[in-house]
């Protein structure tokens, strides 16, 4: 079984071809709520960039096409402001980590159909305060981790096809899975937990951030 188990990653380590293929993505995501509890906190979408690392692993011939296998790790950062009952200013962020499989079928001229899906954790973290100079309100805050999953299917338009290097142009839509999370009215004042007596404090219910996301960006091999 230990025998297997190295030759599994020794394979995954070992080149999949005498010339190893990898890929730079810098795009940028956008994601709607829609019916979820995120919505109440901000109609707008979240937003924010992406970076993406990933390898092949191998070309898998199927009727009439090639697709290509790649292993990918992702970071993305998402952010939105909105404002709630008129009054109170709402801040969400989501520092997100995932890492899945990418599989690329070239088309006609320069076009290729992509599909990927990953797994991973985001942090996510959500401030409410006063809109007017923080004096009627303390702002509170909270923050959790918690799991994550994507899907999506795109196209992608290579700008640039040179043996050694290439340069794409790529669209993708797909669906974020979030794990709700639980959140409470922690005052955004309070002073470090080390140096304070633990208290109870108002829970502000589960706070889910599914929902249909888009990404472009420039894709880089080499």
């Amino acid at each position: 079984m230990i025998r297997l188990a190295l030759l599994f990653v020794l394979a995954l380590a070992a080149p999949a071809h005498a010339d190893p293929h990898y890929a730079i993505d810098v795009s940028s995501q956008v994601r709607w709520f829609g019916d979820t509890s995120a919505a109440i906190l901000a109609d707008k979408p979240i937003a924010g960039p992406q970076l993406t690392l990933s390898r092949q692993l191998a070309t898998v011939d199927v009727p009439r096409r090639t697709v290509d296998l790649s292993v990918f790790g992702r970071f993305a950062f998402g952010l939105v402001d909105d404002q709630i009952f008129g009054a109170l200013e709402t801040s969400l962020h989501q520092y997100m980590f995932t890492g899945g499989l990418r599989g690329e079928v070239p088309l006609r001229w320069r076009f290729s159909l992509v599909g990927e899906a990953g797994l991973g954790i985001a942090r996510t973290s959500v401030t409410i305060t006063d809109d007017t100079d923080g004096t009627l309100m303390t702002p509170v805050d909270d923050h959790e981790w918690h799991a994550l999953g994507t899907a999506a299917v795109g196209t992608e338009l290579a700008l640039l096809d040179h043996p050694a290097f290439a340069l794409g142009l790529g669209v993708h839509v797909g669906y974020t899975l979030a794990s709700p999370i639980s959140l409470h009215a922690y005052p955004g004042d309070r002073p470090d937990d080390a140096r304070s007596i633990p208290t109870m404090f108002a829970a502000i219910g589960d706070l889910d951030t599914r929902g249909l996301t888009v990404s472009a960006g420039l894709r880089g091999s080499f």
